[in-house]
């Protein structure tokens, strides 16, 4: 098995008083092999020790297979992940479209995401069925397919954007002013807004991968901070 390099002294304390507190709620030899398996898995990724930037690199450094990584990844997150913030998951998928978009493409009017944490693509895929959206991975389970109108949809539903931002997509073209002061006096639903907005950036081309980058580090901003505020709190 290799580790990365962030195995620090004080990465190993960190570490074994994780280790420590999770194995002593156990009788002595009482925990099932697979939960010790599954512990020290989750703590090594918990740490960042696992080295690779996909699943299959990192199952190489396990020494295991790659569908063994996967199964692990669920059933350590459910074993002993306990309650963790979805926003977490759903920052890491927003982050995908800022500096470059790397991970993340545009096939006509849907986005597509490739996400190998099964845990990360259920949490995000909860949240926006909370929102009354969907995502869809029928295709492939790791690659996340959510319509462009959805995804702002969704950003504004969560407040992590305003109408005003998505309408602000329009300002780099003067001649869409006119309709910026259309849609502020209309009564259409913030979705209707939004596709009436894509639909504008399709006809002048615009529609590609930088139009949600700016407002993606707007939004990456929002839910960081409210991570941060959530933390500060408890």
């Amino acid at each position: 098995m290799k580790l990365t390099e962030k195995y620090t002294a004080k990465t190993k304390e960190q570490f074994f008083d994780d280790f420590i507190g999770k194995i002593s709620q156990y009788p002595f030899g009482g925990m099932p092999k697979r939960d010790l398996d599954c512990l020290i898995f989750f703590l090594l990724k918990k740490h960042g020790l696992i080295p690779g930037k996909m699943n299959r690199d990192r199952a190489y450094s396990l020494g295991i297979s790659e569908s063994k990584y996967k199964s692990l990844l669920v059933d350590s997150d459910a074993k002993f992940g306990g309650a963790h913030d979805i926003e977490e998951s759903v920052k890491k998928i927003f982050g995908r479209l800022v500096g470059g978009g790397s991970g993340v493409s545009l096939e006509g009017d849907t986005l597509v995401f490739i996400e190998e944490d099964s845990v990360v693509e259920g949490d995000f895929a909860q949240a926006m069925k909370a929102a009354g959206l969907y995502t869809d991975t029928s295709f492939n389970s790791e690659l996340i397919r959510v319509k462009a109108a959805g995804f702002l949809a969704f950003a504004l539903e969560r407040k992590y954007i305003t109408e005003d931002e998505i309408l602000a997509l329009l300002l780099k073209d003067k001649s869409d002013e006119q309709y910026i002061e259309t849609f502020k006096k209309s009564k259409k639903t913030g979705k209707d807004m939004i596709c009436d907005v894509l639909d504008i950036l399709a006809d002048h081309d615009k529609f590609n991968l930088s139009t949600f980058s700016d407002i993606s580090k707007y939004i990456v901003g929002v839910i960081g901070a409210k991570l941060s505020d959530n933390t500060a709190n408890k």
